[in-house]
């Protein structure tokens, strides 16, 4: 289909279904709704007054999706492919791809099928077989097919997902163990569990290359694997499986976390199928002794409840009856623990800090004597203490609690990185106020290329960063480079949080760098440059000369030093970055370093995929690639829910 060109003037009725689709993105249904019936009452005023009936009517199909309304969103999408003609193609290939998303919506999933196949036969001849933009709708005709009981259609479009995916993302990324993910539980459930087994394999050595073994999604894809090894009859190898998923869990979650009780669920069949009488019996005793704490947990967050809707006095009052329940599970437990820390924040609630941070200890000591000192859980416990010491005014304590997290994590070898980061962001604020600039500096910097590692959007965090390291710039550079941070900041809250607070305070800072900039006074240009002191008849340097060049001195010597111990932490060599320095600027070294790999993360990940794979061959359980998934133990194989 032509389209006009930028420079030819937009029709009436165009405009209105433009600003139609504003209103309606913006929940104002009753403007978008008249907006369109006057586009529709105009239509034929447009150059392509059937677009604009096309259009009209799809806005309509939305708009009733958004109020939950799927079954009059099928019609109003019907009536949108009305009367379109073939030559419509993108178009017929955006309603049909709706049409679709509301049939499966009102489960009607056979006409669900057929949009979706009608926008998929557009979308591959016009971008191809290969496209990574084909994923989503394949995703969603898989789903559909799947529920319409079409299942051979199901699995060829995983199929297809998986083909993109390698090709698109890599063979060893998380995107394609996911996908072989999806694709085995497909497989395993409508044709055979032998058929499926390659690819769950395949889904969990990828995880395992990726995140290391003691990671939520390797756990998961072990218990998947472990159901399938049962499904094809190979009882001893699910069970060895099992156990590894088992000894992971336990390390990771600690020996009282119910969220590993599907895992111990699924060997206790196993054992049942060997006729272990003594398994079975030690397994159920621990499930009971797992469900009794799971609904404990249930209790303890109906009172989170209760203070987060204003009632703190209550749940005060229920907070023996808590305590009881707890004593029952034993005095060095993990719900003995957690038990001080909801004590620590119904105390926060209250604003009672002191008591707070004297229930946060108890339960750190506690755990500590569960887990160990070198466990993610305790750095996280480190954490917690240290804000609620932040909000007693002990900032030194809190200090040593966050490196006291830090190592914590750093030391289990099998750090939470999420956790490393949120430490290193509240250790670099306590530095900005005790006054060490260039401390908080190297933190922020590592936190926000962490946060690049780590493949977090850009957000609000990280404008607060790029502020910080523009007040601190300011404060050591002058104000021509922070403006340069002050601006990066105005920028990303304005596409991510234009109603927040921190915008005015970084327009603020701009315009006093700006006026800081402006009251500086002019450099006078000379017709006959000085080549040196000597020509113009005096050997005499001034005092105030002599102090600049000082302060110009320092400042060299201190970025230069700045960027070694940043580029050796990284893995380079700091030679070539203190040369970068000092014929560019610090900003612009650290700038290129933010740019470039970590080698020394990428020397770890590869250690730690070496010692993986010979672990797994001593086990002889061999796997593949995976992709994030939720953060749960519970893992059931069945039918995915759709994503549409």
């Amino acid at each position: 289909m032509d389209r006009p060109s930028a420079a030819d003037e937009v029709d009436p009725p165009t405009k209105l279904l433009t600003a139609a689709t504003q209103a309606r993105l913006e929940k104002r249904f009753s403007d978008a709704e008249q907006l369109c019936t006057q586009a529709l009452e105009i239509a034929d005023q447009a150059k392509d007054s059937a677009q604009v009936r096309s259009e009209a009517n799809n806005q309509w199909g939305l708009m009733q999706l958004d109020q939950q309304q799927p079954a009059a969103a099928i019609q109003y999408f019907r009536k949108a492919l009305d009367g379109l003609a073939e030559s419509h193609s993108e178009q017929r290939a955006v309603v049909n791809y709706n049409l679709g998303f509301a049939c499966f919506r009102h489960a009607d999933y056979g006409d669900s099928v057929k949009a979706f196949e009608a926008a998929l036969e557009i979308r591959v001849f016009e971008y191809g077989n290969e496209d990574p933009r084909l994923i989503n709708l394949l995703q969603n005709l898989a789903d559909a097919c799947a529920q319409a009981n079409q299942h051979e259609k199901s699995i060829d479009c995983l199929r297809r997902i998986l083909e993109i995916r390698r090709t698109s993302d890599g063979e060893n990324s998380l995107q394609v163990a996911a996908a072989n993910a999806a694709l085995a539980t497909q497989i395993e459930l409508h044709q055979n569990a032998a058929a499926a087994l390659p690819f769950h394999r395949e889904s969990v050595r990828i995880y395992e290359a990726l995140h290391g073994q003691w990671n939520v999604d390797v756990i998961n894809g072990l218990l998947r694997l472990s159901k399938n090894l049962q499904a094809d009859q190979q009882l001893e190898e699910s069970l060895t499986v099992n156990r590894l998923a088992l000894e992971r869990a336990e390390k990771l979650k600690g020996p009282d976390s119910p969220d590993f009780r599907p895992i111990l669920r699924h060997q206790l069949v196993l054992h049942q199928a060997r006729s272990d009488a003594k398994q079975v019996e030690a397994i159920t005793t621990r499930l009971n002794r797992l469900e009794a704490i799971a609904a404990w947990h249930q209790r303890r967050t109906a009172q989170v409840g209760l203070v987060n809707s204003g009632q703190l006095e209550q749940a005060i009052s229920e907070l023996p009856a808590l305590q009881a329940e707890a004593a029952a599970f034993g005095e060095i437990s993990a719900p003995a623990a957690w038990l001080k820390y909801h004590e620590a924040a119904l105390f926060a609630a209250g604003q009672r800090w002191t008591e707070a941070v004297d229930a946060a200890e108890a339960g750190l000591d506690i755990e500590r004597r569960v887990l160990g000192d070198a466990h993610p859980e305790i750095a996280a416990s480190w954490k917690l203490l240290a804000d609620h010491q932040i909000a007693a005014g002990e900032l030194a304590l809190a200090k040593k609690s966050l490196e006291a997290g830090r190592q914590s994590n750093a030391d289990s070898g099998f750090p939470d990185l999420n956790q490393e980061h949120e430490m290193m962001y509240t250790l670099a604020l306590l530095h900005l106020k005790a006054g060490k600039d260039v401390d908080a500096m190297q933190l922020f910097d590592k936190c926000y290329n962490l946060r690049r590692d780590l493949g977090f959007a850009i957000d609000f965090r990280d404008a607060d960063i790029i502020n910080h390291f523009g007040v601190l710039q300011q404060r050591l550079t002058g104000p021509a480079k922070a403006l340069e941070f002050f601006a990066r900041a105005e920028q990303i809250l304005m596409n991510v949080a234009p109603e927040s607070p921190l915008l005015a305070t970084v327009r603020n800072n701009i315009m006093q760098v700006k006026e800081q900039i402006a009251a500086q006074p002019p450099i006078p240009a000379e017709s006959n440059p000085v080549t040196s002191v000597a020509s113009e008849g005096n050997s005499e340097v001034s005092e105030d000369a002599t102090s600049s060049q000082t302060k110009d001195w320092t400042w060299i010597i201190m970025s230069c030093l700045f960027a070694a111990y940043y580029s050796a932490g990284r893995g380079y060599s700091p030679v070539l970055w203190i040369l970068l320095t000092l014929t560019t600027s610090v900003v612009v070294a650290l700038s290129v370093l933010a740019i470039l790999p970590n080698r020394k993360l990428q020397k770890l990940r590869a250690r730690e995929s070496g010692k993986l794979d010979q672990l797994l061959a001593t086990r002889k359980v061999r796997t593949v690639a995976a992709v994030g998934g939720a953060m749960v133990l519970d893992v059931s194989v069945g039918d995915q829910a759709t994503s549409a």
